[in-house]
């Protein structure tokens, strides 16, 4: 027999996807795909019941609230809109919808008070249409846009202590993806523009970088390749240093005359 991890499977629908743990652990949220469209599902890791909660998918729950999330639903004219859903109490409140964009990926901040998302904005220098990176507070009543770069900014996602956000970037190239952080300074209610760093760009290698921050958002995975570079994974430190190699492939057209 082999040795290794114990693989246990939790649904058996065709189109199951976007997991995630509430706080506790004892539920877990997922998007349902069927003949009616995408719905967002509950299951119940210690009793193993499963209930369809609303409509919509990605859903992001509320820390300390198993009944609270937020999820992206398709408005009737197609634009994608953030929702706070409590599915118990049958309450439903859309946070962030607009007819010139498409908003998605809400991120809570640890405070309970900000929504990090991605949409799509014109840029004021190419002129044409790419993904930015929003804040929205959690009742809906402001939207600030945090990026500008007219390549695609996209993935947001909080530091633990609500100091920073980092997200992926085409900004260096459109064939490469790279890990950026900003650090907030001013993200308060009635502030008609957040006051925030420079972009700190903290993958430099050539190639599309695949990123995944750790819990505490003190280190990352970095997953990289290009045309030119074998697939490399390295572990780094969210400041964008090296603390180990995982993995250097090797150049598989090493031994081709071309």
């Amino acid at each position: 027999a082999h040795v290794g991890s114990l693989i246990k499977q939790l649904t058996s629908n065709n189109d199951d996807s976007s997991p995630v743990l509430t706080s506790d652990g004892k539920i877990l949220f997922f998007t349902r795909v069927d003949n009616s469209g995408p719905s967002i599902w509950s299951l119940d890791m210690e009793s193993g019941a499963l209930t369809s909660c609303a409509r919509g998918y990605s859903p992001e729950p509320i820390p300390g609230e198993n009944d609270k999330f937020l999820c992206v639903r398709n408005s009737p004219a197609g634009n994608s809109e953030i929702w706070l859903v409590d599915y118990m109490k049958g309450q439903e409140t859309m946070i962030a919808s607009d007819i010139e964009r498409s908003y998605s990926n809400p991120a809570l901040s640890p405070d309970g008070q900000w929504i990090l998302c991605q949409g799509n904005a014109k840029s004021n220098i190419s002129k044409k249409m790419n993904l930015d990176i929003f804040a929205v507070r959690v009742d809906g009543t402001q939207t600030i846009q945090l990026t500008y770069h007219p390549a695609s900014d996209c993935c947001p996602v909080w530091s633990n202590d609500g100091k920073y956000i980092y997200y992926t970037s085409a900004e260096v190239s459109p064939v490469e993806n790279h890990l950026f952080r900003i650090e907030i300074k001013s993200l308060k209610k009635g502030v008609v523009k957040a006051s925030f760093g420079k972009p700190q760009r903290l993958t430099f290698e050539e190639g599309w970088h695949d990123v995944q921050l750790s819990p505490d958002c003190k280190h990352f995975i970095d997953s990289y390749s290009s045309l030119s570079v074998p697939r490399v994974i390295n572990l780094c430190k969210t400041d964008g240093k090296k603390v180990s190699n995982l993995l250097t492939a090797e150049d598989p057209t090493l031994d081709y005359a071309y």
